[in-house]
């Protein structure tokens, strides 16, 4: 089961049986991730992401905010987490694209009632996190 990742966005913490689906970002080895994560007890259902800009990445190759996975996933369970490579370290700083993320994570539990927040995220913190922080195979 996937750590819990609570304090981050703007939702007020899940009640029992609820979903809490949430937007992170995580530097494994040097390489950036964004996870998109249930760490509620139910599963969430008619998962999406909506970036509020393009979200650029491996290497300026893929628009990230476009991928499939982002547009809608009939359900995620409940402790289950999908990671996707954003980018290494070493490019933010040669990146043209913005480096700071706000995406609105919607989503509806067992019942149909809609939910979701915002998440904002600045990829600036991760650029020195080789002198911060235990180095490019530090886990965060």
């Amino acid at each position: 089961m996937a750590a819990k990742r609570r304090g981050r966005g703007d939702a007020r913490p899940p009640h029992a049986g609820e979903p809490e689906v949430l937007l992170d970002v995580e530097c494994v080895a040097g390489r950036l991730y964004l996870v998109l994560a249930n760490d509620g007890s139910a599963t969430a259902f008619d998962v999406a992401v909506a970036f509020a800009r393009p979200l650029v990445g491996v290497g300026g190759e893929v628009v990230i905010s476009d991928l499939r996975i982002f547009q809608r996933l009939p359900l995620l369970r409940a402790g289950k987490e999908i990671r996707v490579f954003l980018d290494a370290r070493g490019e933010l700083a040669r990146s043209r694209t913005g480096k700071r993320i706000e995406a609105r994570v919607t989503y509806r539990d067992r019942t149909g009632q809609p939910l979701g927040e915002t998440f904002k995220h600045d990829l600036r913190v991760w650029e020195d996190w080789g002198e911060v922080g235990g180095g490019a195979d530090g886990v965060v």
